[in-house]
């Protein structure tokens, strides 16, 4: 579940200083995350280990992201270059690891699967759309921080319910209908506020003194 994702990074943000939160942040999140839940209530089922799996997996997307801010912060590394210094660590760790998790949870190696190019075709697909992903998710972690980021992405957990409802021929309720709504607006609101924010900075950049005018005119000689 990604609901506790966002309050998660939001919190490693605001302990490190690394960005500073009005009260509206935490009224629009909140506004994001109960929307998110009103879609979800009811297809979601809980387990022990599920919830294991999930805390852990928040908790190392959230830290993942707020890292990934700080290099672009301290090195002044654009998306592009963030992606292509840390793709070749992540293959190497997938490659070295996913086919062993396989064998653990599945009970197969890789090399057993039967490839069809249909089955091809979706994989180089993936990857693709995963190139896209994180290049864009690198951009907004780079322009608005890693709090505002999961804020949008909460989206696309309602996306899912509801456009596989959808295509699936599945009921799509009132109330999934109702959260979808309220997420997209809390998300809107908070693009919103973020571009206020991002205006306010400047308009007080440009009224501070240059250094010209903040220093005394040479004495006469």
């Amino acid at each position: 579940m990604k609901l506790p994702t966002l309050p998660f990074v939001a919190a490693v943000e605001w302990v490190a200083g690394t960005k500073q939160y009005a009260w509206q942040h935490a009224a629009l999140y909140a506004t994001i995350l109960a929307g998110v839940w009103l879609t979800i209530a009811g297809e979601v089922r809980a387990s022990w280990t599920g919830t294991a799996v999930a805390m852990a997996s928040f908790m190392s997307a959230g830290t993942h992201q707020f890292f990934c801010g700080r290099l672009q912060a301290a090195y002044s590394m654009t998306p592009s270059r963030l992606l292509a210094f840390i793709s070749p660590i992540k293959a190497i760790v997938l490659f070295a690891s996913g086919p062993f998790l396989d064998k653990a949870l599945f009970g197969a190696w890789l090399g057993a699967y039967a490839w069809t190019g249909a089955a091809a075709s979706l994989v180089a697909g993936t990857c693709l759309l995963a190139v896209v992903l994180n290049l864009a998710q690198y951009t907004v972690i780079s322009l608005l921080g890693a709090g505002p980021y999961q804020a949008f992405s909460q989206l696309k957990t309602a996306a899912v319910v509801v456009l596989g409802s959808l295509v699936f021929q599945g009921d799509v309720r009132a109330q999934q209908l109702a959260g979808t709504a309220l997420a997209i607006a809390g998300v809107l609101s908070l693009a919103r506020f973020e571009r206020h924010l991002e205006r306010l900075k400047e308009t007080a950049f440009m009224e501070l003194p240059s250094s010209t005018e903040a220093q005394p005119p040479p004495p006469a000689k």
